[in-house]
């Protein structure tokens, strides 16, 4: 397993239960939907991220952004 793929499993980790409950109330779907969305999500983001912090000036725009 590669780093990011454990980073993104224990973020999706953490989005169980009352979070993805939350999350999907805030969205007006069904938790069902928001665990998809989540599945999905959670591995582009952390690629766009990826890209982001190896481009010159990504690492700082990266924090920045946070």
């Amino acid at each position: 397993m590669t780093t990011s793929a454990s980073l993104t499993d224990q973020l999706a980790a953490q989005l169980q239960g009352p979070q993805l409950q939350q999350l999907a109330s805030r969205l007006g779907i069904a938790p069902e939907q928001a665990q998809s969305a989540v599945q999905t999500a959670l591995p582009l983001l952390m690629g766009a991220l990826g890209r982001n912090s190896q481009q010159a000036g990504g690492t700082d725009a990266l924090l920045g952004a946070l």
